[in-house]
């Protein structure tokens, strides 16, 4: 509330001063206080320039290898393994054996469903 101070008597004196409700507001203050809003896309994002390590590429490869294993044995358990390893070598950086694994591993755990 906005307050107007008067002097009587050598005393400070407040008056209110009337707002209309709709006038209560700081739209300043507001942007401030609030975290910056990032979407997730740019977050998940795999850029060109990202390096690879040598960790991303063993996951990558031990998708790859789950999913090709998956297709004799275990595909529903193997697959769904497969396919989150090779989503995290992808975001890794290792693109190429991560989506192989996760696109192997997404076939092999669909025929898996399907003759079960």
């Amino acid at each position: 509330m906005k307050h107007d101070y008067r002097f009587r008597d050598r005393r400070v004196k407040r008056v209110r001063v009337r707002q209309h409700p709709e006038q209560d507001f700081n739209e300043e203050i507001a942007q401030e206080f609030v975290a910056p809003v990032t979407p997730v896309i740019d977050r998940l994002a795999v850029d060109e320039d990202t390096p690879v390590t040598g960790f991303a590429r063993i996951i990558g490869i031990v998708a790859v290898i789950f999913a090709v294993v998956s297709f004799f044995y275990f595909p529903i358990v193997m697959g769904v393994t497969s396919i989150a390893f090779g989503l995290y070598a992808y975001l890794q950086g290792s693109r190429l054996a991560g989506m192989t694994g996760a696109v192997l591993g997404l076939v092999a755990f669909m025929v898996g469903i399907i003759l079960l």
